[in-house]
């Protein structure tokens, strides 16, 4: 990196060392050199104990077991975060770029209509629903527990993994 950098600064001064604007030519230089050599992606690998996974967190898609991604750096960090789901995967593993998807808001509808189904069910209808939905996942709460924090739970699985169309 060091090299690089001495280079653009001589390459610089050679083609522009006449110039009253030298100053901002050499920065100008160096920050290019900087921007090259960061990497804007990097691979992920998904280690997660499900063999099909559709990321709701991060929302970088669906995922098979051991597939990698090249991912940008800084949503690649956090789902470092998670040793026990992601690592650090090989760039010419990696299947595909992904850039995060927007957010859900208005482009998925049924969500909404999800989140709305939840608040008029009761407890039994809740976990029915959390079963179906959600590969056969259950909501591990004390059975003490009230409907409200059961809708609450099922609505935070609505947001983070999202329901078929």
């Amino acid at each position: 990196m060091k090299e690089k950098i001495w280079q653009a600064i001589a390459e610089c001064l050679d083609a522009h060392a006449a110039e009253k604007n030298i100053d901002e030519l050499l920065t100008n230089a160096v920050l290019q050199v900087f921007e090259a050599a960061q990497p804007t992606r990097m691979a992920i690998k998904y280690i997660g104990k499900r063999e099909r996974y559709s990321d709701g967190l991060y929302l970088t898609g669906d995922w098979v077991s051991g597939q990698a991604k090249m991912i940008e750096v800084v949503t690649a960090k956090k789902m470092l975060d998670h040793p026990d789901v992601y690592t650090s995967g090989q760039k010419e593993a990696a299947s595909e770029a992904v850039d995060p998807d927007p957010p859900l808001g208005d482009e998925a509808p049924h969500l909404d209509e999800a989140r709305q189904a939840i608040m008029g069910m009761n407890k039994e209808a809740i976990k029915q629903f959390v079963a179906n939905n959600f590969s056969g996942a259950t909501l591990k709460l004390p059975t003490n527990t009230g409907v409200e924090k059961y809708r609450l739970e099922a609505i935070r699985m609505i947001d983070q993994y999202h329901l078929g169309e």
